[in-house]
């Protein structure tokens, strides 16, 4: 892949590219071939979910909240399987 803009920051196959004539950012995934275009209010986003993700991902999830992750699970599972089973076309 070729950039023409501004080299930001790279590392662990992540780079960040300022695309030319100051319109955004190219965040690009190196080993995987993928690139995402972003606004800076997009990459300023992504800089604090992400570091909000890895804080949380740290702690252990409450009961409760497990609880009802299998449940919507559950319920998406079911769902489906109704129109698998009895397609309406």
């Amino acid at each position: 892949m070729i950039f023409t803009g501004r080299m930001l920051a790279s590392g662990n196959g992540i780079t960040v590219w300022e695309k030319p004539r100051g319109e955004g950012f190219a965040l690009h995934f190196v080993k995987r071939g993928l690139i995402l275009d972003l606004s800076e209010s997009e990459l300023a986003s992504l800089a604090t979910v992400t570091a909000d993700a890895l804080s949380t991902a740290k702690a252990p999830e409450e009961e409760k909240d497990h609880t009802r992750r299998l449940q919507i699970l559950q319920a998406r599972l079911n769902d489906f399987l109704k129109r698998e089973r009895n397609p309406t076309d």
